[in-house]
């Protein structure tokens, strides 16, 4: 789901129960400073973490295929392609760069949860 499609809902979700007077749009602008964004922030912010860490994998599936950088570019996703062909005798070539790409999508997702726990005012 897209960062902004999110952002959208929650704004809508929050901002229905806030009441502001209709002659006052300096009001509204305040309070939706101040009540919506605290609300919708934790939301965002896991919704790029995971979308980064989907980026990284479809990177990396995509250099897995041949189509990402030229082969000069260290890419892990090329790096696993070139070690299949070792997997009997050096099966090492192709775990780092797994594991590499494990750590990376994991660290991403870890990072998220924990920013999402520390800034939702929900939580608290």
């Amino acid at each position: 789901m897209p960062v902004n499609r999110v952002q959208e809902e929650s704004v809508n979700g929050h901002a229905k129960t806030i009441l502001v007077p209709r002659n006052r749009p300096s009001v509204a602008a305040t309070r939706r400073r101040r009540d919506v964004l605290p609300n919708i922030s934790s939301e965002v912010i896991v919704t790029t973490t995971l979308s980064m860490a989907g980026a990284i994998l479809a990177a990396s599936a995509l250099s897995f295929l041949g189509l990402g950088a030229q082969p000069p570019t260290p890419e892990w996703g090329a790096m696993v392609f070139t070690a299949k062909d070792y997997l009997a005798i050096a099966p090492h070539l192709a775990l780092f760069p797994i594991l590499a790409i494990f750590v990376t999508v994991l660290g991403f997702n870890f990072l998220g949860d924990g920013l999402r726990d520390t800034l939702d005012p929900r939580l608290r």
